[in-house]
Order: structure tokens, then C-alpha cells, then sequence
């Protein structure tokens, strides 16, 4: 598997002689060196003999009678694969001691854009990111994980999800799915669609029909998804977490953080949690952010996702 990195995209300094190191995030120290003249139109990097339970980042560095100065800020890679009999793409950190898989599902509307790995850095546990399906990266061609009017990416999804758990020998009460926004959707869906443990959301769209109904670029998202903009389509997108919760045999902890004041509280999670509340389909805890502006749950989520990251690893 080869990663690659164009030296002459990044800004370097100035610097036309210099050497691309690797670096292992969790050990802190350069594990490999590429001499580099600055012209190579990319640099490969094999990644299959790198630990796959390391995090690992890349650097452009001079030498000075031995000593390395970093010239560039560490620039993360990012080891993406391809699971060719499934189709679809995924990055995965593997544990060498834990028994819990972290799945996080990307806000993105872009394929292939992975969120949140920061969030996971040092933390020893499997570690799956998804992104979404978006056949021609436009804005209204994301899938939410589902598909385009066929529902094929979620099977695609559910099929690695199992297969990365099963090869690992994890219970399903130990994934943990994660996400914001679009993200969040999913790991609602999925949490409770496919028996897994727990959910930790930050502000999760959860009527998606109602969502996008009224506006031009929410009508050509439906239409992508569902094949048509029928009543009956909108209705059954609004469904498809409350019909997997009521359907739910198992009873999930999910970790709900959401802005107190935006639509995403006052129109879904409302709603959402008064059912749970009423079936006792799952257990919760509310975290509420001090915002009325759903981009903001960039700015709370993260440290509110972290406290609930040490409770699950923790407990």
C-alpha cells in the first residue's frame, strides 16, 4: 500500500535540498528518511511495514551536522484503504490490546474526507473512519450513508463495520459509533439499526426528510437519496431512526451533545429523547452547548466528546 506526497505543492521554505521524514506520532521519533530535491512530482511511502496500532506524520526536514530542523509543520497521513470485495473505501487503525472498535463517520460531503482523528490520537483502541458515499462530489450528491435511491452504501458500510469487528473478535456491545451533524445521523441509524453499544453524537440531524425538504439544495439531496421528492419518500427518510429505535432489541448509551438553542435540539433531539424516554429503548446523557448556530458544535463537541471517550475506555 503507497502513500504519496508531492513536495512541490507544499510550501517549504525555500528549501530546494532537503529529506521527507517519517514520524511515529506515539513514539515521537523519526522512524524513516526520503532524500528529496524538492522536483519529484510525488515521494511514495510504503505503509504496509509501519504499525498499524501507530499514528504516523510526515515532515520536510534540513540536516545540520546531524541535528533535524523542521522546517514545516507535521502533516498527518492519512493511510487510506480499499476493501475491493465490499467497494468501498475506509481508514483503519488497528489496537494491539484493546477490545473496543470506535467507528467514526465523517461530516463531510465529500468522498474520501475523513473528520476526527485528532480526537482518537493515543488512544489505543480500533479505530474505523468512513466517509460518505458522493459520486460527483457536488454538495447534493452525499448519500447520509444510505445510498442513491437504493440503499447500497449502508450494506457496504454494515458489511465492513462487521468484518473489521469480527476479525478482531469484538462484541457488539463494544462499538462505538461516532459523529456530528451527517456524521451523528449515521451513528443514530446504525446504533440502533444494528445492535451496537453506544453512540457518542454531537448535534445529529435526525427527521432528515423535514430537514431539507424546503429548500432547493435539501430537495435535490432527497431526490439523490431516494430516487424521487414523494411525500411518501420524505415521510419514510423521517422514519428511518425512529422506525430502527422502536425496532431495536438491545438497549444503547448514547452520549447526545447538542446546541440548546438550534433546530437540531428544539425540532429532533427534543422529539428523539421523549420517545426513548417513553420506550426505554436506550439510556443518554444531554450534553447542551451554549449555541444557536449549528456550526458551532465544531467548537463544543470535541471536548465534550473526549470526556464521553474516557468514560466508554474507562468503565
Amino acid at each position: 500500500m503507497m502513500y504519496k506526497v508531492n513536495p512541490i505543492s507544499i510550501n517549504t521554505n525555500g528549501i530546494n535540498h532537503k529529506n521527507l521524514v517519517i514520524i511515529d506520532e506515539f513514539e515521537n521519533k523519526v522512524v524513516e528518511t526520503y532524500c528529496i530535491t524538492g522536483e519529484e512530482e510525488y515521494v511514495g511511502i510504503r505503509l504496509e511495514h509501519l504499525n498499524p496500532c501507530h499514528q504516523y506524520s510526515y515532515s520536510f526536514l534540513n540536516v545540520d551536522d546531524s541535528i533535524y530542523n523542521e522546517q514545516i509543520k507535521r502533516c498527518k497521513i492519512i493511510p487510506e484503504r480499499y476493501e475491493s470485495k465490499i467497494d468501498i473505501p475506509y481508514v483503519y487503525y488497528a489496537s494491539e490490546n484493546s477490545k473496543k472498535l470506535f467507528v467514526i463517520f465523517s461530516s463531510a460531503i465529500e468522498a474520501n474526507k475523513y473528520n476526527y482523528l485528532n480526537q482518537f490520537k493515543q488512544k489505543d483502541v480500533h479505530q474505523l473512519y468512513l466517509a460518505d458515499d458522493n459520486i460527483d462530489g457536488q454538495d447534493t450528491s452525499c448519500a447520509y450513508y444510505l445510498g442513491n435511491g437504493n440503499l447500497q452504501y449502508e450494506q457496504k458500510v454494515y458489511k465492513l463495520i462487521e468484518k473489521v469487528r469480527k476479525e478482531n473478535q469484538i462484541d457488539q456491545k463494544d462499538v462505538v459509533l461516532f459523529g456530528s451533524s451527517k456524521g451523528g445521523f449515521a451513528s443514530l441509524y446504525y446504533t440502533f439499526k444494528y445492535g451496537y453499544g453506544s453512540a457518542i453524537l454531537g448535534s445529529p440531524t435526525v427527521y432528515l426528510g423535514k430537514m431539507h425538504k424546503d429548500n432547493e439544495r435539501g430537495k435535490k439531496i432527497i431526490q439523490h437519496i431516494m430516487g424521487d421528492f414523494e411525500a411518501s419518500s420524505i415521510n419514510q427518510l423521517d422514519k428511518l431512526i425512529i422506525n430502527a429505535l422502536k425496532d431495536s432489541t438491545h438497549q444503547p448509551h448514547l452520549f447526545y451533545h447538542v446546541g440548546e438553542k438550534e433546530p437540531r435540539y428544539t425540532r429532533h433531539a427534543v422529539h428523539l429523547l421523549k420517545l426513548i424516554d417513553e420506550t426505554k429503548k436506550a439510556t443518554y446523557e444531554l450534553d447542551l452547548g451554549p449555541y444557536s448556530n449549528h456550526n458551532d458544535v465544531v467548537h463544543y463537541f470535541p471536548q465534550y466528546a473526549q470526556k464521553a471517550i474516557n468514560c466508554i475506555l474507562n468503565s
